[in-house]
């Protein structure tokens, strides 16, 4: 497998009805939209089999290697990085970890696995959080929004997009 798992258009378009029904106050909710952007998210991925690279061009130059380690060696990659035909997948699976982990304790969809929610005391949903690679859809409360971009922060890095503007492309 070396595909990212993104949530379908029938999700998305699902997820936003679901945010203009709350938006408005309905049983006492009122959502918000917001996204966020997990920053250099293919470095995240955790190896889960040993993978060794060539040295990189330029390495003797700058110092960091001689002519012998060149000749004799190669890299073994600690984490996932950009060009690996499987990067993204690496870091769905690392970021799918966290979000369901003991520090957020989320659950993920049946339907479509790119989806997690958060349910309230009364089974309510409160959260949903909508995964395309490295960007995150947040519909929920502003405090569970809040709290999730708090959770998230523990172990990734984002930008905070704020409210949902720009999707995939289209404004």
């Amino acid at each position: 497998e070396s595909f990212a798992p993104v949530a379908t258009d029938t999700t998305v378009r699902t997820t936003l009805c679901i945010y203009l029904y709350y938006a408005q106050g309905r049983h006492g909710l009122i959502f918000v939209c917001e996204m966020i952007d997990i920053a250099a998210a293919f470095l995240e991925g955790d190896m889960d089999s040993p993978t060794f690279i060539d040295w990189p061009k330029g390495m003797l130059e700058m110092g960091f290697a001689t002519q012998e380690d060149l000749k004799g060696f190669c890299l073994q990659l600690l984490k996932s990085m950009y060009g690996n035909v499987d990067a993204a997948l690496r870091f769905f699976r690392t970021y799918s970890e966290h979000l369901m982990g003991p520090k957020m304790n989320m659950k993920q969809s049946l339907a479509d696995p790119c989806v997690f929610y958060k349910p309230n005391k009364d089974n309510q949903t409160v959260l949903i959080a909508v995964c395309f690679v490295d960007d995150t859809l947040l519909v929920g409360t502003k405090e569970e929004v809040e709290w999730f971009k708090a959770g998230v922060k523990t172990r990734f890095e984002y930008k905070d997009l704020g409210k949902l503007r720009k999707h995939l492309g289209v404004w």
